[in-house]
């Protein structure tokens, strides 16, 4: 009665006060367990309850999105239809540049998380090189660029740049291996100019100083310069002057195709046809 009952508890404690010390501090500790403790644990108990019914279930939570995002497709498509002044079912980018300049476009698609800094840069992202662009293909790509980037955009990102980082690193490797295989054919082609061009194991292989093989070819040029400086030039004669000896000399000159020039074509080529790879 003193804690359920509604009356004062101090009442009850003068009457059991009279049977002893004993029974009084018994009668108070009594009082405090139940008004401070059990009161307290049965309150939060229910509270907690309370608050995991009002929490909703997440199979609900999943609905409830896919409902809002469904809703808000079919918003966005009906309005994209209005952009379609002809019936066609694409949207031009005649039509929606003319569309963009009204207020209360551009308000929208604001309210919607797109942003119009640039209609014709938007415009192009969506559609890509095409003059018009599908209204399917379009609200897709609106729902794709709604808000700021996520994590998940930033990996994607960052797995795409490394493949291609590994593709070019690919395609240098084999362009220099082409590379020696043409200077060994022009050095066959072309025995006089063999001296002037590394050869295939300098290219193929790195040097033992560790530098690439197009530094090693320039420090052997380089080498082959200054030693032709350092060579002491011989007198020229011209075609048909006398040896010395009685008899002419000529020096046929023959038209022929520099190998800097076959070299270029056939990296092109090379280059083309991974491109196209």
């Amino acid at each position: 009665m003193a804690v359920t009952g509604g009356n004062d508890w101090v009442e009850y404690y003068e009457t059991v006060r009279m049977c002893g010390p004993f029974y009084d501090i018994l009668f108070l500790l009594y009082t405090f367990f139940f008004v401070f403790a059990l009161f307290n644990i049965m309150t939060g108990v229910f509270v907690e309850r309370a608050l995991t019914a009002a929490i909703p279930d997440r199979d609900e939570m999943i609905w409830e999105e896919q409902k809002k995002l469904a809703k808000q497709v079919e918003d966005f498509k009906a309005l994209c239809n209005q952009l379609d002044t002809d019936g066609s079912g694409t949207i031009t980018k005649t039509e929606f540049k003319k569309h963009m300049r009204s207020d209360v476009m551009v308000s929208y698609m604001s309210s919607v998380g797109l942003e119009m800094h640039d209609v014709e840069h938007f415009f192009r992202t969506v559609a890509g090189e095409d003059e018009e662009v599908s209204i399917d293909r379009f609200v897709e790509g609106c729902m794709a660029m709604r808000g700021n980037a996520t994590a998940l955009d930033v990996q994607r990102q960052l797995f795409e740049c490394k493949r291609l980082s590994d593709a070019i690193k690919a395609l240098k490797r084999e362009t220099t291996e082409n590379m020696c295989k043409v200077q060994w054919m022009l050095s066959k082609a072309f025995p006089s100019l063999a001296d002037e061009m590394p050869k295939m194991d300098d290219q193929a292989q790195p040097s033992s100083t560790g530098r690439s093989p197009s530094a090693s070819y320039a420090s052997s040029n380089m080498g082959k310069q200054n030693a032709a400086k350092a060579r002491p030039s011989s007198p020229t004669r011209s075609p048909g002057t006398s040896s010395g000896f009685g008899e002419a000399t000529s020096s046929p000159t023959r038209e022929t195709t520099p190998p800097g020039r076959i070299l270029a074509k056939e990296m092109e080529k090379n280059v083309h046809f991974h491109i196209a790879k």
